[in-house]
């Protein structure tokens, strides 16, 4: 072949090549990936970050997964109004961005949060944990360990309900004082958890009748504590003395707390919100076991009672943990 056929050859193969070139380089494509962030726990939503194209332009729709299985499609605002449920605490998620002529692109996955990753968990009680007979509560399950509550006297079996009004539609329990329901651990905890140890609560009141005592929660088979209501106020017990919370409590109402039972540094935290952080030393009182619904052998509780949570130390001593539990219970119950 000729120099200048071997020069108009290779000039033509180079043009073809460009050409190619430039055809890719028209594609459009993926620069960065969505992004999934938002509430990420039951009772939260999803906010959705559009990915980016190498042309500027938007994504046509999105779906979301929850563990592989599409829970929402449509635009961002479809899977924004998507409300997370206690199904898929545990569970990963991820939002798919989809466009016309390009590859779907996915964001990392992101696990929906739950009580069970806090690491000092050490029992946890939630209203749809239940067993139930005749529409009673014989058994609420532990989900973290191995102190299920339980009550043998059918007339002293709580009321459960699959969505109770004063505590934003969610599951629990239902007392009234009146019939002395309560349910607590069949013995004392097999590792009594000593002094700091925070109790997470969501209850309503459905009476507060003055001087009259309503305990919510608290030990009474083994070191006596609780967390009661006389009439409106609120106060706590470790042993030794009680300790009243600054706010006036209302009957059918959701109430979310944090109490910190740790002797003189005992605190109270409810609705996000400290209301007592005082000096009264309530005493050094175990966690020794759980009771719902009344103290030792009185002060039945009349109300709802939707979650509890006992954990090791003092949750308020880390920021991140508190903050995590406080947006989770306000999502769920108010």
């Amino acid at each position: 072949m000729s120099a200048h056929m071997s020069q108009r050859v290779g000039a033509a193969a180079a043009a073809m090549q460009g050409a190619r070139r430039s055809r890719l380089a028209g594609g459009v494509t993926v620069i960065s990936a969505p992004e999934l962030g938002g509430d990420l726990y039951a009772g939260g939503s999803p906010t959705v970050t559009a990915p980016v194209y190498s042309d500027g332009g938007a994504p046509d729709s999105y779906t979301l997964l929850v563990d592989g299985n599409a829970v929402a499609t449509g635009d961002e605002a479809a899977i924004e109004a998507y409300t997370f449920s206690f199904a898929d605490e545990g569970r990963t998620v991820v939002v798919r961005a989809h466009r016309a002529g390009v590859a779907d692109s996915d964001s990392n996955g992101v696990t929906v949060w739950s009580m069970l990753n806090l690491s000092t968990l050490r029992h946890w009680y939630r209203g749809d944990a239940v067993i139930t007979a005749g529409g009673a509560i014989t058994t609420q399950i532990d989900k973290k360990g191995s102190a299920n509550l339980v009550q043998a006297t059918a007339e002293q079996r709580p009321t459960y309900s699959a969505s109770i009004t004063s505590l934003g539609g969610r599951p629990g329990g239902i007392y009234v004082a009146g019939s002395a329901q309560y349910l607590r651990t069949a013995a004392v905890l097999a590792v009594p958890i000593p002094q700091p140890f925070t109790v997470v609560l969501a209850w309503s009141h459905s009476a507060l009748t003055a001087a009259t005592y309503y305990t919510i929660c608290g030990g009474s088979l083994g070191d006596r504590w609780f967390i009661r209501a006389i009439g409106p106020q609120l106060q706590v017990y470790g042993g030794t003395m009680t300790a009243a919370a600054s706010l006036t409590l209302a009957t059918d109402t959701a109430y979310t707390g944090v109490f910190v039972f740790n002797g003189g540094s005992s605190k109270i935290r409810v609705n996000g919100a400290s209301v007592y952080a005082g000096q009264t030393n309530i005493g050094a009182s175990d966690c020794d076991d759980v009771t719902l619904g009344r103290e030792q052998v009185a002060n039945y509780f009349s109300g709802a009672i939707g979650e509890v949570a006992i954990l090791t130390g003092d949750l308020t001593a880390n920021a991140g943990d508190l903050a995590q539990v406080e947006a989770y219970l306000a999502a769920v119950y108010r």
